[in-house]
């Protein structure tokens, strides 16, 4: 889906009703997930577990050791806080540890489940929510100097990210989408394809097909010579006819090679305590 810039004047004491900010989180470059293809262009993944093969793009995304990553924060069940971030849940028992470059969340409670929350946060999940929701708050309008760097205050007093075709250069492995291409991000940017000078990653092979992956890059099974390398806190199960990566499974914390076991499953980190999801 395209995004184009929307003329139009400034609107500096226009009202909107919306929830949170005029904008989200940026990524600031395009983020595809094809069955094959993910192009980072300085995005960032919002919290959660270790999770299935990332699609392509250039390096190995695994990272990550077998120790607790740094920096503690405090909270109402842990006894602890400082380097390797331990800490107990107060309700759940379980351990918070984070994975080597994950920070803690400066203002939230940290759980693993909703026996870890109270109050008037009562519900433990991966990320802060950032869905539409009612209005809960009127909020002025945008103003040129309020919106992301990758974004610009349109006629409607909210900011919409900026275009390729307009005033957005696409970051390195990415261009301008052409007509029918079948990965776009919100600035209308599309992964250039490995038989265009694109080259995949380590563990992934150029198959051409940019239909089907981004960029053309499939993945090379784990279990394969040259395969992919599995990223922290998952392991490759060789299951014919594929093989692939599976999240590890845990009973504790410390069965992971880092981060915090969350209902049986290894994550890079814990959860945190939010207010009930929006209706």
């Amino acid at each position: 889906m395209r995004f184009f810039g929307i003329s139009g004047p400034i609107l500096l004491l226009l009202v909107n009703c919306s929830s949170g900010n005029n904008h989200g989180d940026s990524s600031g470059g395009g983020s595809f997930s094809g069955t094959g293809g993910q192009t980072t262009g300085g995005a960032s993944a919002r919290g959660g577990s270790a999770g299935s093969i990332p699609s392509g793009g250039a390096g190995n995304p695994s990272g990550g050791s077998a120790v607790a990553g740094s920096g503690g924060q405090a909270n109402e069940g842990g006894a602890q806080s400082g380097v390797g971030g331990a800490g107990v849940g107060k309700g759940s028992g379980v351990e918070f540890r984070y994975c080597p470059g994950e920070e803690p969340r400066a203002g939230y409670k940290l759980c693993a489940t909703d026996a870890d929350c109270s109050g008037d946060r009562p519900s433990c999940r991966d990320a802060p929510y950032d869905g539409p929701s009612p209005c809960q708050a009127c909020i002025m309008a945008c103003t040129p100097s309020s919106c992301a760097p990758d974004e610009e205050c349109t006629g409607s007093g909210r900011c919409l990210p900026r275009s390729c075709a307009v005033n957005w250069t696409c970051p390195t492995g990415l261009r301008c989408a052409n007509a029918g291409a079948a990965f776009i991000d919100e600035h209308g940017c599309e992964p250039i394809p490995c038989t265009e000078g694109y080259t995949c990653g380590a563990g992934f092979v150029c198959t051409g097909d940019a239909a089907m992956y981004a960029h053309g890059c499939a993945v090379i099974d784990c279990s394969l010579p040259g395969g992919y390398v599995c990223p922290t806190n998952t392991d490759c199960s060789a299951t014919p006819p594929n093989s692939r990566c599976v999240t590890r499974k845990c009973t504790t914390s410390r069965d992971c090679e880092c981060g915090t076991c969350l209902a049986g499953s290894c994550a890079n980190r814990p959860r945190i305590c939010l207010p009930p999801t929006p209706a």
